[in-house]
């Protein structure tokens, strides 16, 4: 998957994801969840998102509770990647 691909070359998660029906997130991309975990070819189903200034916790307290925005990605319009000004487009 294009967004996958993109994700693990960036040095810099920051990214705005445009969604079908015109909302737009700002965010750190800091992980996914997939179908099978345990399958490298499983598709990716949701996009984990958190502030810019919370990237370094990768979205996960010090009591191990997640926090952040989930996105799905059948929801997902565009993404624009902050680092590199490149957009990725879906239909």
């Amino acid at each position: 998957m294009a967004i996958h691909k993109k994700f693990c070359q960036l040095n810099n998660p920051l990214v705005i994801i445009y969604l079908h029906g015109h909302k737009k997130i700002k965010g750190a991309m800091v992980g996914f969840m997939k179908e099978e975990e345990s399958h490298q070819e499983s598709p990716i189903l949701r996009w984990h998102l958190v502030d810019e200034k919370e990237k370094m916790t990768l979205g996960v307290t010090e009591y191990g509770t997640k926090f952040g925005t989930i996105v799905e990605t059948g929801d997902i319009k565009a993404i624009y990647f902050i680092e590199d000004n490149s957009v990725l487009q879906f239909d």
